[in-house]
């Protein structure tokens, strides 16, 4: 599927940074190869920004994410490709991928703190949801978890993390590992 991406990113690293702000749009054209009906476009968008207290000792870290899908007449989305929410990274307080639709919105906040050089803690709360309409894609109604954990790190990326959050549906510990930029691994 063609991808573009555009954005504009002031952090220090990727996958870790006390500084910086994060503006990115990705539109992806998604075009089945025979007379299928799973022709489809998505647009993935997030707003990121770090606001560091104290020379960044502590950090206040929000974030904002939606993606949407649109299908000409006769087309439709496939289920594995749908925006979706839960797992080590997005709504963490569910089973991965436990809510899949058309459209989905997450917003995350967290409160960092530094604990030793290489090792930090962190508080943090999720709430998102999906749905079948674009129109409906506001902050009402949304799904919500709280959780708190330990990071190790290197001066521009998280090594390892271990997480616990709690949501309406139980308690989950994460472990989440990178791998490489932008991947992470987590065990429910």
């Amino acid at each position: 599927a063609p991808t573009v991406t555009a954005g504009i990113d002031s952090r220090t690293g990727p996958g870790f940074s006390r500084t910086g702000s994060q503006l990115q749009a990705t539109f992806h054209d998604y075009r089945q190869q025979n007379d299928g009906p799973y022709s489809f476009r998505r647009v993935d968008g997030i707003a990121r920004q770090l606001i560091p207290i104290l020379r960044g000792n502590w950090v206040i870290d929000l974030s904002v994410r939606a993606s949407t899908t649109d299908a000409d007449t006769g087309n439709e989305v496939p289920f594995f490709l749908m925006p979706n929410l839960g797992g080590g990274r997005e709504l963490r307080g569910y089973t991965s991928y436990r809510f899949r639709d058309r459209h989905s919105i997450l917003g995350t906040a967290e409160y960092r703190w530094y604990v030793q050089e290489y090792l930090e803690m962190a508080i943090f709360y999720d709430a998102g949801k999906v749905v079948p309409r674009k129109g409906d894609l506001d902050f009402t109604g949304l799904k919500s978890d709280v959780g708190i954990g330990l990071r190790f790190h290197t001066p521009r990326t998280t090594v390892l993390r271990f997480e616990v959050a709690r949501s309406t549906e139980g308690v989950r510990l994460i472990f989440g590992s990178q791998r490489c930029a932008g991947a992470v691994v987590a065990f429910d």
